[in-house]
């Protein structure tokens, strides 16, 4: 095994069964407590964004050090190059494309030049989806979303709200970005009167985490703590600013020391929740996983760029590696010697069912899953072999994306085109950054994969672009 990194917090606490003998009571004393859970999701951090997976600019000392006691998975995917879907993904363990929200929320772009207009698609997180927090809860689980949720809470109130998907606690979800003067400002969901800055929401969600904690020391319980980092528009910490504009810089055009303050005080975010586990004796046997909900924006979208996603091509908002591999960092303590690269292709989908299987022997659910159960990754470091993974993007995204859907199958990646069904294929495994398109050379590989892709499109009755003449002809 290799050395290894990830974006997932699992904080498992597992109290064994002691004998004990007290001088006024010989009786055993057998205690059991199921494992707590924490998962921490970043918001648009790239694959090779933190120092583990070789960034030499940027800075991660907190993520870099639970890797390198841990685990670092370098096929990792998100389900999707763009926010909403994956958060689909982490919560149901089910493709976006069967839950039927495959953008981010609320796109609506078009693109003139195109024969098709993008797929029309659920805007928020079906009421009658379940997801990994009402599971837990059946478990009694204490269950609580610190951050993000972006699943549908500004337009579709009564319809979409973490309490109304099994978080009991809900703290700092309800901002929005709004476009002002050729950028974006944070505001509060419903009040445009007051704009926010990123490093005050950031250490909002910390202080709200640590809280929960605090409060629930002795419950068993799954938190999600979802950050807004490092996601536009660019703010940081002004004292970690002028650090990176002071640093030597390997590639001034390609890493914005903003960003990297982003990252820095994402990173210092972890390690006080790391710490507040600590301190309240919650560490012991802990399972920390972290994870990013998409790659790295590697174009300049309202402003300057942030970051590349090299080796990887390309970034968030496209079907390439850098838009859909991400970092995945797994820590359990005590349980086995760190500093591994573990390979499995893993996917957000798969959340879901290891989770369920962490707590429960039979991790069977009332509706159709499509992730699989990957703990031995994480408890035995096993290298776990995956027959196929999808991707389904029928639209037109702000980073200049266009409607395409994806299949890796063992080390080939075909990408096909919702627009002319045109096809590339890689060979990830000789060619990790998609240079060399062998659609044309390996013509049977190409056809067998693009008929997979058509068919489980089928299967999982996703959403599909709108042929514009067609949709000219209905009206």
């Amino acid at each position: 095994m290799k050395k290894i990194v990830g974006v997932l917090i699992l904080s498992i606490c597992i109290t064994s069964c002691k004998d004990k003998k007290n001088s006024s009571n010989d009786s055993i004393v057998s205690t059991q407590q199921k494992p707590n859970i924490v998962l921490i999701v970043a918001d648009d951090l790239g694959w090779s964004d933190l120092g583990v997976y070789g960034n030499t600019y940027f800075e991660s000392p907190n993520l870099d050090e639970l890797a390198k006691n841990g685990m670092r998975f370098d096929n990792a995917y998100a389900g999707s190059h763009v926010c909403s879907p994956t958060r689909t993904s982490l919560l149901t363990g089910r493709y976006p494309a069967r839950v039927g929200l495959t953008n981010y929320l609320y796109g609506t772009k078009q693109v003139e030049d195109s024969p098709v207009l993008p797929a029309e698609y659920e805007n928020h997180l079906p009421l009658d989806e379940i997801t990994i927090a009402e599971e837990l809860k059946k478990d009694g689980y204490k269950t609580a979303l610190i951050g993000k949720w972006h699943l549908g809470e500004n337009t579709t109130f009564g319809k979409s709200d973490p309490k109304f998907q099994g978080f009991d606690v809900t703290e700092g979800f309800d901002y929005e970005l709004l476009p002002v003067d050729e950028t974006y400002k944070w505001y509060k969901i419903g009040d445009n009167t007051e704009a926010y800055e990123l490093p005050y929401i950031t250490d909002e969600i910390t202080r709200n985490s640590i809280k929960f904690i605090e409060q629930n020391k002795d419950t068993t319980f799954f938190m999600t703590v979802a950050h807004f980092a490092v996601h536009l528009p660019l703010q940081g910490d002004s004292t970690l600013v002028a650090k990176y504009k002071m640093k030597e810089n390997p590639r001034p055009n390609d890493f914005n020391p903003v960003y990297g303050s982003m990252i820095e005080q994402m990173d210092a975010s972890v390690g006080e929740i790391v710490k507040s586990l600590e301190e309240n004796g919650l560490m012991e046997n802990t399972l920390l996983v972290f994870v990013s909900d998409n790659g790295g924006l590697a174009v300049g979208e309202a402003g300057s760029k942030p970051t590349v996603n090299d080796p990887l091509k390309s970034g968030k908002g496209t079907m390439y590696e850098g838009g859909l591999r991400v970092p995945m960092i797994a820590y359990w303590k005590g349980n086995w010697e760190g500093g591994y690269v573990n390979s499995s292709v893993i996917s957000t989908i798969d959340i879901f069912p290891t989770f369920l299987k962490l707590v429960r022997e039979n991790e069977n659910v009332p509706q159709t899953i499509d992730g699989e159960n990957k703990l031995k990754a994480f408890e035995a470091g096993e290298t776990l072999t995956r027959e196929s993974l999808y991707f389904h993007y029928p639209h037109f995204s702000n980073q200049g994306g266009r409607p395409k859907a994806a299949l890796r199958k063992g080390d080939m990646k075909l990408i096909l085109s919702l627009e002319d069904e045109t096809t590339e294929l890689y060979d990830l495994k000789n060619d990790l950054g998609e240079q060399e398109d062998l659609s044309t050379k390996y013509p049977e590989v190409t056809s067998k994969m693009k008929d997979s892709i058509k068919q489980w499109l089928i299967r999982t009755n996703a959403p599909m672009p709108i042929n514009k003449m067609e949709d000219e002809s209905s009206k």
